[in-house]
């Protein structure tokens, strides 16, 4: 374009095509050559294409590395978004280490352009620096869920897809399994039906639309809203216990590994679907397979019972509501309660070190044993590996300073060394930049009387005038 003095609007004019064709075509220069070819050969739409050339060579390199020798090429959502690295909406825990132990977890990583950053507001949307290891992070966590996902029989498997992909390996490894693949055709995700709650400044900005300025009569309009609200959330939550829900683990799309509930449109139905197992009363496997599909639904019901349960019961844990039972002396039970909540909130390689040191049981997890002596451990342990802030972005703030207390008393010679030397070194600077100041002064005084005097030449000629 530069060579031939050519802009996109006479390119467009001279070939017959529109400027956003031609701006389309010279996209297609970032691509690296062997994207070029995949594109000439037909094997990809230019939709699709475009989005690889937004990422660096080096990125569509490991695009292409993992899509293989696929015959038709088609990126949905989340096939592109896993190399772009956002850590804040990474698939897996990135606290977990065990998923990459060569590397560890993502929160310290040299990788991680948290670790690196001089503002704190520009942490809240760490990247990780390092494609491959990202991806490869994102793969082995959706295989561990999918073989956790394949042992449970209450469990179905969606695409976010509206079509069939009966090449995608994940979706041949859980067919091969004996399970059936629920397209986007086929269900309604639970965030999809659940109905938006009602925001005063916005209903009350479209009433005065609609009503010239008029606000008599919003307030009780927004009463009769929340009140519509309400019972359809209570509509939606009874449908979930009611069973009309079923968990599903999505194969594909940003909902990738996640278990998300969804229900089924008519005509196909989980279990209904099932009852067409094969119970001819002459085949023994038949018979085997009825009482393994009714063992599967009763198991399916024993949860649902259990659910029904839980949301009556779930509404009495209210501090507000039981003021009187947090002044009462803990009992066992609440031993048991504290020792757990603090493992939930530890990272997973730290609730490995707390299992091995006060000899838990991680596939039971049962604590019903734990003492005063060792709960009152437990929380040191807590203390000691999640208090402290990973970070400071600025001067110490109150995670830090409550940090430093606890370290006082329990390490107070190695902070008081830490502090020496750090005092030590902030002596010499203070005293430094106190000399510059002083220097820097001085000369601002020298320079004063030369202004002075040339001030009162001008002044004098102005007299003199």
């Amino acid at each position: 374009m530069l060579q031939h003095n050519m802009d996109v609007k006479t390119i467009a004019a001279k070939v017959g095509k529109s400027d956003y064709f031609i701006r389309q075509r010279i996209k297609l220069c970032s691509l690296t050559d062997e994207w070029q070819k995949i594109f000439f050969a037909n094997r990809i739409s230019i939709t699709d294409v475009l989005k690889v050339g937004l990422f660096d060579s080096d990125i569509q390199n490991e695009i292409l590395k993992n899509v293989g020798n696929i015959e038709k090429i088609e990126f949905d959502e989340w096939d592109l978004t896993q190399y772009s690295g956002k850590l804040s909406i990474a698939p897996f825990n990135i606290a977990d280490a065990t998923l990459d132990p060569a590397v560890g977890a993502c929160l310290n990583c040299q990788f991680n352009s948290a670790t690196a950053l001089l503002f704190e507001e520009a942490a809240l949307n760490p990247l990780c620096k390092k494609i491959s290891c990202y991806t490869n992070k994102c793969n082995v966590h959706f295989a561990i869920e999918l073989d956790k996902a394949l042992q449970d029989p209450a469990i179905i498997f969606c695409s976010n897809h509206y079509g069939e992909n009966s090449k995608d390996f994940d979706i041949k490894k859980i067919t091969a399994a004996g399970h059936k693949m629920y397209n986007r055709n086929h269900f309604q995700k639970y965030q999809d039906l659940y109905p938006d709650k009602p925001e005063f400044k916005e209903f009350e900005e479209e009433w005065l639309d609609y009503n010239d300025n008029n606000a008599n009569g919003c307030i009780e309009a927004f009463d009769d809203a929340m009140k519509t609200w309400y019972q359809d959330e209570d509509n939606i939550a009874k449908e979930v216990t009611e069973g009309k829900f079923v968990n599903a683990f999505f194969v594909n799309g940003t909902d990738r590994g996640k278990l998300i509930l969804v229900k089924l449109k008519k005509g196909n139905n989980h279990f209904v679907e099932n009852s067409s197992i094969n119970t001819d009363s002459t085949s023994s496997s038949g018979l085997k397979d009825e009482i393994a599909r009714l063992n599967e639904k009763e198991k399916r019901f024993t949860e649902l019972d259990e659910q029904k349960i839980w949301d009556l019961v779930k509404k009495q844990f209210n501090p507000h509501a039981n003021a009187s039972l947090l002044k009462q002396p803990f009992n066992q039970v609440e031993n048991e309660a504290a020792a757990f909540a603090l493992y939930r909130k530890l990272t997973c390689t730290a609730q490995n070190s707390f299992c091995e040191l006060f000899k838990i049981n991680k596939k039971t997890l049962d604590f019903s044993t734990v003492t005063d002596e060792q709960l009152r451990q437990m929380i040191r342990f807590f203390f000691l590996d999640t208090l402290p802030p990973v970070v400071l972005y600025t001067g110490y703030n109150n995670e830090a300073l409550v940090s430093l207390k606890l370290a006082r008393q329990y390490f107070p010679s190695v902070l008081q060394e830490v502090e020496d030397d750090q005092e030590e070194i902030s002596t010499r600077r203070i005293a430094k930049v106190n000399a510059k100041i002083a220097e820097l002064k001085n000369q601002i005084k020298a320079l004063e009387p030369a202004k002075e005097k040339k001030l009162k030449k001008v002044n004098m000629k102005n007299v003199d005038c």
